[in-house]
């Protein structure tokens, strides 16, 4: 999984709940409106976050994110 970002905290996506988000790289639209072209276009890829990197935060924050 190519894992393009990871939103480590977000009360606002989930209503009531406190949540991480995980951001994953290769959407196949092209919106126009699309404001994360680094997580469409191959070219603005960045490096990214390995899966482990992001299962080891969820792990240790898995009391805390509902």
């Amino acid at each position: 999984m190519r894992i393009g970002g990871l939103q480590r905290l977000t009360l606002i996506d989930y209503p009531g709940k406190v949540a991480a988000i995980v951001f994953t790289q290769g959407c196949n639209l092209r919106c126009g409106y699309c404001y994360n072209s680094e997580l469409v276009i191959p070219e603005r890829f960045s490096p990214g976050i390995t899966e482990e990197d992001v299962l080891v935060f969820l792990y240790k924050r898995r009391s805390f994110l509902n």
